[in-house]
């Protein structure tokens, strides 16, 4: 079963919940542009990479 957040009731609730969630998101981004790839982690970080653009995506 998946969870769902309640929905918001006024329209300034709702833009707040998207700011923060985008926020999260660029914040994520940016974490990982800043990264180095590690030698013996690539593939580990790529598959990191790949679920954080899938979330991305999703919204």
């Amino acid at each position: 079963m998946v969870w769902l957040p309640p929905i918001p009731k006024i329209k300034k609730e709702l833009q707040s919940i998207i700011a923060t969630e985008r926020n999260r998101y660029r914040d994520a981004l940016n974490k990982i542009a800043k990264a180095r790839l590690e030698p013996g982690h690539v593939y580990e970080q790529a598959l990191m990479l790949q679920k954080i653009a899938d979330k991305a995506l999703e919204g």
